[in-house]
């Protein structure tokens, strides 16, 4: 594998990328920075289940290929698996906690 190939797998060419790199740039900004409106504690739960759902999403996305007599045929196709499921399931639940603490406060 070379190194422009993995470049070509970091392009923010679906949704749940982008939420994998706006989770993890909002996750590392959030350790530096102090937040305005909520603590940097809910940002980071809000950030990190932003992350992990995101992850879990590029997991369960797989790409199929066909091999037909004249052409190779590959499209994307939704198949989840155990490991991204979990990774969803603590998404989802870092992101409910976290809204839960701001509309608590």
């Amino acid at each position: 594998m070379e190194f422009s190939d993995i470049l070509r797998n970091l392009k923010i060419d679906t949704w749940y990328k982008a939420f994998v790199y706006l989770g993890g740039l909002v996750l590392a900004i959030s350790f530096f920075v102090e937040a305005k409106g909520i603590t940097n504690t809910q940002l980071q739960l809000l950030s990190a289940g932003i992350f992990f759902f995101g992850i879990g999403e590029w997991k369960n996305h797989k790409l199929l290929v066909e091999h037909r007599p004249t052409v190779l045929i590959q499209y994307p196709i939704r198949k989840p698996d155990f490991f991204g499921v979990i990774l969803e399931l603590i998404g989802t639940t870092l992101i409910i906690l976290s809204i839960w603490s701001i509309i608590k406060k």
